[in-house]
């Protein structure tokens, strides 16, 4: 039994983990708190703000203005229900298309949409993307209203409302289910400013929380105005602000339960035969002295030999790779990878650290210099990260470099999407290093970084990360979920260190008929001091409640998740889209391979051109032209040289000879006008189609094509120019408009 292991631990010295240390940043958000890579990666600009369409030159600016912005949520012990309620005008003097993208977490999934608008309540339905995406098209060209959501290649959700008349008002809701946030024994709920527009409406909260166990506290961050009401335990919460959404909301729910001990809880459907889904939770409590940590890991040691690197910097790599592969056990696995402009290893795969393994690597090392040319980063992550994952074996990988790379934020993102299978300690080596690449790298994955500028400090400083990575956790963890048939999310449970929560989902299709309704659910684990850690879970499916489903439902975006994952890795050689798109359709879950779509028809359809204003960015009214496409607030990272490379040029739909000789700028004959917009093609109303039509990437192979453009300052979520935005007239959609309203004409006639 678990807890019977957990009491050998005590009495000895503590290792610091991950989990354990309590110190904020400067945007009030734990250390290690569960959401804290989402809220880092948005404060430290690793996640951009979709940069939109830039119109040459703006006089007249649509508005389609937000007035009001209620959430209203709900808190379990596993789950958070949040409905975002949105009302807008269209102030403007002709029809508008806005499109509103919001940043949501990997934890959360939107799973309801609903619009408001003419006095009638219109509930979207869930379709498949590509199949949503023309149902819109179509309803824009017959001049009714449509509205869109849909999950952009980013991983953020976009919200598309179209045709909307002059002087009309629309209301959207948005409703996300999420995992609770956690931080030590606490749980938190928490919405980034950033997920708001940067401009003044009417905000408003109202948070319920109902827990199995009694509420002990309840505390706000940064806000005196919240009203707070505890009974026993349920609470509620209130605040609200005339100025918008200026600051994070961090709100933190102290339970009187023992966490410690495992715990379970469970939803069904009220359909017969009943499904049902369980969440299985504890927060382990590690406490063995460092003599004592007998575990398995793989090291992988990634060398950065690109020609920035040559001199005392290789020198200072190579030092630290040494001492850090003569830190390592027999129950180690390694390899060393190097990476410039390509990429190579010592092994095909990691090996287990053995005197002729060894031998092998200082052999390696030695011959190890700057000589792989320019820096690329991406590639090798790519690769390591494809390798399979051995569970015995939890990943941690050492980066060495001088951070000098071209496509910074990208990288990072890729990073963060491993951070269930990878831990990443970043050494930066020199006084040039790039310290937001170093940081961004590590904390997208949980770990550790440090930077070394001599050898005077070298070894203490190595040896501070190996130590870390050496840190008691519990791995290869598995559940035995009896004779039930059970899909579990997540697929592969990562490693769990002391004190931090651990939450494994499934969801249950039936219970046998002639079984019990109690199942032993059975944990184990390999544990810090080598042993095999086993618990029994006692669950009671009688005990089932059928008052909600978020719990289902966020198991299955779980599910969808892993399956999502396993796309991109295949480079679109395995595909789940009927799966996904069977999950998604059934719990009502927006995907890669699903959107919600709803259609509005008008009595009077819209003959106007639709002006696209993009409701995040309508605060400053940009004026841009030819001379300004090569400096303008939207140009990409330029690769060093100023060329083209990766990561580098200029959007293609706006280098100078697509916009110039054009005496009118107008939707007629297909050109580019400034104050219309028509889709291109059944799903270039889109925000990734749109994003696609602005930026020419040269890499057709990557994953994140979409949203892979950046501005001057990294992507710069808090202070990026606010910009206008504009699509692509199409000759034949244009038709299609013109023929569908003269058709309307002759009916009435």
């Amino acid at each position: 039994m678990f807890q019977s292991i957990k009491n050998r631990f005590t009495g000895g010295s503590t290792s610091t983990s991950t989990s354990t240390i309590s110190s904020k940043k400067d945007n009030g958000v734990p250390e290690n708190a569960s959401y804290s890579l989402f809220f880092n990666r948005l404060e430290s600009n690793q996640v951009r703000r979709c940069c939109g369409l830039i119109a040459p030159k703006i006089t007249n600016q649509a508005v389609f203005q937000l007035t009001d912005y209620q959430v209203d949520a709900v808190v379990s012990d596993a789950t958070v229900t949040t409905v975002m309620t949105q009302q807008y005008k269209n102030d403007s003097t002709t029809p508008v298309e806005a499109k509103y993208e919001m940043p949501l977490p990997p934890y959360a999934a939107v799973n309801k949409f609903v619009v408001t608008y003419d006095g009638k309540v219109l509930f979207a339905k869930i379709k498949e993307r590509q199949a949503a995406a023309e149902k819109y098209d179509d309803a824009i060209a017959s001049g009714n209203q449509a509205f869109l959501v849909e999950k952009n290649s980013s991983g953020t959700f976009s919200t598309v409302i179209g045709n909307i008349p002059p002087g009309k008002e629309v209301t959207v809701s948005v409703t996300t289910v999420s995992e609770i946030g956690t931080h030590l024994e606490d749980l938190h709920f928490c919405l980034h400013r950033f997920m708001f527009p940067d401009k003044k409406f009417d905000f408003k909260l109202n948070l319920t929380v109902n827990l199995s166990s009694q509420i002990q506290s309840i505390a706000v961050d940064d806000w005196s105005s919240a009203d707070k009401q505890i009974t026993d335990n349920k609470a509620t919460v209130k605040l609200s602000s005339k100025e918008g959404v200026k600051k994070n909301i961090i709100i933190s729910i102290k339970p009187k339960a023992d966490q410690e001990k495992p715990s379970y809880f469970i939803e069904k459907t009220e359909t017969t035969p009943a499904e049902y889904a369980v969440g299985l939770n504890f927060y382990p409590t590690l406490t063995v002295t460092p003599e004592d940590v007998d575990q398995h890991s793989e090291f992988i040691f990634l060398i950065d030999c690109s020609g920035s690197m040559s001199g005392s910097q290789i020198q200072k790599a190579k030092l630290a790779l040494e001492i850090l592969m003569r830190s390592l056990t027999e129950k180690s696995k390694f390899n060393i990878w190097l990476f410039g402009s390509s990429h190579k290893s010592l092994f095909p795969t990691s090996q287990i650290y053995s005197d002729a393994t060894l031998e092998s690597a200082s052999a390696y090392i030695s011959k190890i210099d700057a000589n792989l040319g320019g820096t690329e980063l991406y590639a090798p992550l790519k690769a390591i990260f494809a390798q399979a994952y051995d569970p015995q074996y939890p990943r941690q990988l050492f980066i060495l470099t001088d951070g000098e790379i071209s496509d910074r934020d990208r990288t990072i993102d890729l990073a963060g999407k491993d951070s269930l299978t990878t831990r990443i300690f970043t050494l930066g080596i020199g006084s040039g290093v790039d310290r937001n690449l170093v940081v961004g790298l590590s904390k997208s994955c949980k770990g550790y970084y440090d930077f070394i500028d001599s050898n005077t400090e070298m070894e203490n400083r190595v040896m501070k990360l190996m130590s870390i990575a050496m840190e008691p956790i519990i791995s290869n963890i598995k559940v035995d979920w009896a004779d039930l048939d059970v899909i579990q999310a997540p697929k592969v449970v990562r490693p769990i260190y002391s004190k931090e929560r651990m939450i494994i989902s499934g969801l249950v299709n039936s219970i046998p008929s002639n079984s019990s309704l109690i199942k032993n659910i059975v944990i184990t684990a390999d544990g810090p001091t080598g042993e095999k850690l086993t618990y029994e879970i006692a669950v009671d499916f009688s005990q089932a409640q059928s008052s909600g489903s978020s719990l289902q439902t966020l198991t299955a975006h779980l599910i969808i998740a892993d399956l999502e994952k396993e796309e991109e890795k295949s480079r679109k050689t395995v595909s789940h889209k009927e799966q996904i798109v069977a999950l998604g359709k059934k719990y009502n879950l927006v995907s890669n391979h699903t959107s919600f779509v709803v259609i509005a028809e008008s009595e009077t359809p819209i003959e106007e051109t639709m002006k696209t204003v993009n409701v995040l960015q309508q605060k400053q009214q940009v004026e841009l032209y030819d001379d300004d496409l090569l400096s303008g607030p939207i140009r990409r990272r330029a690769a060093p040289g100023g060329g083209g490379g990766r990561g580098g040029g200029m959007p293609q739909v706006l280098r100078k000879s697509s916009v110039t000789n054009s005496r009118s700028l107008s939707a007629k004959g297909g050109a580019i006008s400034p104050m219309s917009s028509v889709s291109s093609s059944s799903s270039s109303s889109t925000i990734d189609s749109l994003m696609d039509d602005c930026f020419d990437d040269h890499d057709d192979d990557e994953e994140e094509n979409a949203s892979s453009g950046s501005s001057d300052d990294g992507g710069m979520l808090r202070s990026a120019p606010q910009q206008q935005s504009i699509a692509f007239s199409s000759p034949s959609k244009d038709k299609k408009m013109k023929k569908k309203s003269e058709s309307k004409k002759e009916e009435n006639l």
